[in-house]
């Protein structure tokens, strides 16, 4: 079962892990670990894919798609509230297209997450489309 929620990122862990308060409702909020999900790294450039992460969604809010299951952790799908001008990125969450974070960093992939080039990409789109 798919949950969606309201997040703020309140940490970039790692590579592929962040620390969001999930904003389950009613006043109620939960911090969590939340894994990205459908994306490896080589050991090589995974200082460099988290220094991409804290520049897409470091202090930000997020929607954040989990699936929970047996496991103590939330393995999910990351979206940023921002409109970015990427091909391929975007998802139907509910009745919303959204990028998707897990998406960009694929992509990101084909320039080994070099953090200048990303900082630059990313943040060119998002002024571009304000």
């Amino acid at each position: 079962m798919d949950w969606i929620f309201r997040a703020k990122v309140n940490r970039v862990i790692d590579y592929r892990s962040l620390d969001l308060i999930l904003d389950l409702g009613f006043g109620i909020k939960s911090r969590q670990t939340v894994f990205l999900s459908g994306y490896e790294v080589p050991d090589k450039f995974q200082s460099a894919a988290k220094s991409c992460l804290i520049i897409a969604v470091g202090g930000h809010r997020v929607i954040c798609k989990s699936d929970k299951d047996d496991t103590p952790y939330y393995n999910g799908r990351i979206y940023l509230y921002e409109s970015i001008n990427m091909n391929n990125v975007y998802e139907t969450v509910g009745d919303r297209r959204l990028p998707c974070l897990n998406r960009i960093m694929i992509n990101s992939a084909q320039f080994n997450f070099e953090p200048n080039t990303f900082k630059s990409n990313i943040t060119s789109q998002l002024n571009e489309l304000k």
